[in-house]
């Protein structure tokens, strides 16, 4: 029943502010459209065969917006750790909506330092080789496993550690499967875990209570509550 401007002026309503810090003398500020920004003027060679700019292309671009708001960030999670009322102690989240599910799993390791990897993947040995060919007529789906690495974007804040988890990603097929009616579905254990975090972002003693960064496709088009979101980066 509120109006958007009365229910900024009663303090129900985030206030939006935009990206301004710009020293290139430009009329529009170099992120005020980020994604126009982004895409403008690619080469053919930059674009996928659908014509969406390639993930690798996107974090390049975007990389220098990333840590102008990761570093406005920055500040607020100090001022936060830093207040005395613990109940202010949950940390700040920033949210990257990204176009695509390529673009945001590329955008989810470079900023986590978490990869998954098939053990396949890093046995190179002569005799393995020779014992593959030997079973390729019984060859089974080769086992993952989630290897943690060195964060590209303020690693001291968002990378992710085996027991902490500082950045997710929202993976909308795997939390779909959680809540389908299919008995068997409930049983992926991955979903479970990621829905527990989902929903207990920001609140302390929870799963979801050391999430600083979340990496999404299209997320805010339905409602989330989580209300420590400080910083959203559209890519």
């Amino acid at each position: 029943d509120f109006v958007l401007v009365d229910g900024i002026e009663s303090g129900i309503t985030k206030i939006p502010r935009l990206p301004v810090a710009d020293t290139t003398g430009r009329p529009d500020p170099k992120y005020f459209r980020v994604w126009k920004n982004i895409t403008n003027d690619l080469a053919a060679s930059e674009r996928r065969s659908n014509r969406r700019p390639k993930p690798e292309v996107v974090w390049r671009k975007a990389e220098d917006a990333l840590l102008q708001l990761a570093g406005e960030y920055e500040k607020q999670f100090n001022a936060i750790q830093e207040a005395s009322d613990l109940a202010l102690k949950a940390p700040p989240v920033m949210i990257l909506v990204c176009d695509n599910t390529n673009i945001a799993q590329l955008f989810f390791e470079n900023i986590s330092g978490q990869t998954e990897v098939e053990d396949a993947d890093i046995e190179s040995d002569d005799a393995d080789e020779e014992q593959e060919e030997e079973s390729s007529s019984k060859t089974k789906k080769p086992k993952k496993r989630i290897v943690y690495g060195t964060g590209k974007a303020f690693p001291h804040l968002f990378q992710n550690d085996k027991g902490r988890i500082r950045t997710i990603a929202i993976d909308s097929k795997r939390l779909e499967k959680v809540e389908s009616e299919d008995p068997s579905a409930t049983k992926d254990k991955a979903a479970k875990e990621l829905r527990a975090i989902v929903n207990s972002v920001g609140r302390i003693g929870q799963p979801g209570q050391d999430v600083r960064c979340v990496v999404s496709v299209s997320m805010l088009t339905e409602g989330w509550d989580a209300n420590n979101v400080t910083h959203i980066l559209g890519i």
